[in-house]
């Protein structure tokens, strides 16, 4: 009950949240029951990212979304669409992140299992460079 309150009162201020509130927003609710987090991506969370569109979106925000999606229980609708989604944004903005953000996305790709290989092997290659 908890989940679903919060959840309804997260939803009416879905319009004003910046892409770092909706990062912590799934974060928060990504990590609950399946049934929880599968509305918050098919609600207002949801559509207020897709409306900000991960472009707008920091390299910290970027991952911490990561994050959270890695964090969902298995086979949650949207986690995949969206991770995929939000992995070809991180892809093509490397650069940007630094060596603690890119230790984060690593060990998130750890759990999300991306079906191309090579893609954690350039955010691996990217990381060491930033350690050097």
């Amino acid at each position: 009950k908890l989940y679903s309150n919060a959840g309804r009162r997260l939803g009416e201020e879905a319009p004003k949240m910046s892409p770092m509130d909706c990062a912590y927003a799934a974060g928060a609710f990504l990590r609950g029951p399946a049934s929880v987090a599968e509305k918050v991506l098919r609600g207002a969370i949801g559509e207020r990212i897709l409306e900000l569109g991960f472009g707008s979106f920091d390299p910290e925000a970027l991952t911490l979304m990561l994050n959270s999606l890695s964090r969902a229980e298995p086979g949650v609708w949207g986690v995949e669409t969206m991770a995929s989604s939000l992995l070809q944004e991180i892809h093509s903005r490397l650069h940007e992140l630094d060596a603690d953000q890119l230790t984060s996305i690593v060990r998130s790709l750890g759990h999300l299992q991306p079906e191309v290989p090579e893609v954690l092997k350039q955010v691996l290659d990217h990381c060491q460079l930033k350690v050097e």
